[in-house]
């Protein structure tokens, strides 16, 4: 399926897309089916630390591919912002850390932005549009 007319994987390889997602087998990550509109995405998880402090970041696969090429890009972007721990997480992980949580996560988690409120920067970063969705979970092979 993977976002409407997309075939090739979005991390540029050119490798044909794997499920219901925008990345081969090579470059997929687990994560969540989501469907908006004709277009489906794997939404990743990750759990990421600054400064000791811990949150949760939620990237889709498309974008994941596309602006960073792969899992280790994305990785070493986030480091080049400061996170010193930054791990791909499965749904089921995600969800004990939610409940093991108890909103003690970071104010600056959700979606994965250009830059944090600790960096130097002019105008704050805009939060996500909220769509509705369908999730089920999946996890390619890495």
């Amino acid at each position: 399926m993977a976002m409407e007319g997309l075939t090739e994987c979005a991390a540029g390889c050119g490798g044909p897309i794997s499920g219901p997602g925008n990345l081969c087998l090579k470059h997929g990550v687990p994560g969540d089916v989501v469907r908006v509109g004709k277009n489906v995405m794997i939404v990743t998880s990750w759990y990421v630390e600054h400064n000791h402090e811990p949150g949760l970041i939620f990237l889709n696969d498309w974008a994941l591919g596309a602006h960073f090429g792969s899992r280790a890009g994305f990785e070493a972007r986030l480091k080049e912002q400061g996170f010193t721990v930054v791990r791909n997480i499965t749904p089921e992980e995600l969800d004990a850390i939610k409940k093991s949580a108890n909103g003690k996560l970071a104010s600056w988690g959700g979606p994965w932005l250009p830059k944090y409120s600790w960096e130097e920067s002019g105008a704050p970063a805009s939060p996500a549009k909220k769509w509705k969705s369908q999730l089920c979970s999946v996890s390619p092979a890495d």
